[in-house]
């Protein structure tokens, strides 16, 4: 087809492996609007076909994200290799959105509350958190808005040294670690474990043991009463 509305209506009831598109179509859509919608909605990798090389239609083109190029007249070696390789690129990029979604989808059910966090630049030793799970507003009762893209120490202007080392430990390190402590801005004690997922940044899973701490601080400190000897 020549149009570019009829291509987008094609490749929505055909759903083709791979689409050529020329730049220049006729009617009111041309083969840049036709790509940017047939990649967006159908999930379907284009390839530009074209003659014209300014640098105003390039431009134009390359907001689209395609999978390649291809200058007519058609070097039938390059158009295969410009097909395999869109091909391939668009198979990876697609198993990759899955896997984004399958641990988007874990992140989001923890039952536990998570924070993804990357380690600042010396002399500061503080984080920046990148990532906090429902989880994590639903205990702590801080909302994930407000604490992503912020410093621990400007979410938890309380939050004691110690945090903060061990956090620190494991980012430089490598090394997983599993720790218990208070955190005094939420009045809470936390079951922390932490690994580094990539350098520089500390994956923290936190699980609320409050009750448990504060019943073993009850039973530590409360008085029996032996009948038989009165003591």
């Amino acid at each position: 087809t020549a149009s570019g509305t009829e291509a987008v209506e094609l490749c929505a009831s055909l759903k083709p492996d791979l689409v050529l598109m020329d730049i220049f179509l006729t009617g009111a859509m041309d083969g840049v609007e036709a790509a940017c919608v047939i990649q967006t909605e159908c999930d379907i990798p284009v390839i530009f076909l074209t003659s014209h090389t300014d640098q105003v239609t390039l431009q134009r083109a390359k907001r689209t994200a395609p999978y390649g190029y291809v200058l007519k007249p058609v070097d039938e070696d390059w158009l295969r290799t410009a097909v395999e390789v869109a091909l391939f690129k668009h198979h990876t990029e697609r198993k990759l959105r899955q896997s984004e979604q399958h641990y988007r989808e874990l992140f989001s059910g923890m039952l536990n509350a998570f924070l993804l966090l990357e380690l600042l630049p010396a002399p500061n030793q503080d984080f920046r958190i990148l990532a906090a799970n429902p989880a994590f507003e639903r205990v702590t009762g801080l909302a994930c808005a407000t604490v992503v893209g912020r410093t621990l120490r400007e979410a938890l202007p309380g939050i004691e040294p110690f945090w903060l080392d061990t956090l620190s430990a494991t980012a430089v390190s490598g090394r997983p670690t599993r720790f218990e402590n208070y955190l005094g801005d939420l009045n809470m004690y936390f079951l922390a474990q932490a690994y580094c997922p990539q350098p520089g940044q500390v994956a923290v899973a936190l699980e609320d043991v409050t009750e448990r701490k504060r019943g073993e601080e009850r039973l530590r400190y409360r008085t029996f009463h032996d009948a038989l000897t009165g003591l």
